[in-house]
């Protein structure tokens, strides 16, 4: 898979269900090494909207549309 755990850095990881939240779903990832279950980082943890949303309206920000 190539993904490592963010907390012991294992590489023994199994899908482990879904995370729901008001805009999107994420996969959550077991480590078998340490126990813990994760989302995959993609840059944008802790944001309010999905990333989609962002980038696109940060492409029309750049484009010179206003908010």
């Amino acid at each position: 898979m190539g993904m490592k755990c963010p907390y012991c850095g294992g590489e023994d990881i199994v899908k482990a269900g879904k995370r729901y939240n008001k805009y999107v779903e994420k996969q959550l990832y077991r480590c078998n090494s340490c126990r813990r279950r994760f989302v995959e980082r993609d840059g944008f943890e802790h944001m309010s909207y999905p990333k989609e949303i962002i980038l696109k309206t940060l492409h029309l920000y750049a484009e010179g549309l206003s908010l």
